[in-house]
């Protein structure tokens, strides 16, 4: 029997996860374009510092404390959808997008922020 090539399994752009390397490569390049591009008016987005750690964990490039996130045999489990609700007082705004921030947030404590490609790149995945 053969076996027919896998492209036409999945679609070019489909929904299968990428390797943690993958996507660390992904948004390293996405911040060096941003970063090299960077002008006045730039939209930056805020990510919970926590979310964000337990993803750079993910992806290898926080080694601090290698079990930290690790799942079945010490493979790291990948994060969930973002979640930002610790740096909102009222989650309940959802109708008009206007959410109401902690005023005591400290960035690198408690957020970072990020440009707006690689929000948009971890909200598509």
């Amino acid at each position: 029997m053969t076996i027919p090539n896998s492209e036409s399994f999945f679609p070019a752009r489909c929904c299968l996860p990428l390797a943690p390397e993958e996507e660390k490569e992904t948004i390293m390049q996405l911040m060096k374009t941003s970063e090299a591009r960077i002008k006045e008016g730039d939209l930056y987005y805020l990510v919970s510092q926590r979310w964000w750690m337990e993803w750079q964990q993910y992806v290898g490039l926080d080694q601090s404390d290698d079990n930290y996130n690790a799942g079945l045999f010490g493979i790291p489990r990948r994060p969930g959808e973002v979640d930002n609700s610790n740096l909102v007082v009222n989650e309940s705004a959802m109708e008009g997008n206007e959410l109401d921030l902690k005023r005591s947030l400290q960035e690198g404590e408690d957020y970072s922020l990020v440009p707006q490609e690689v929000w948009m790149k971890i909200l598509e995945w």
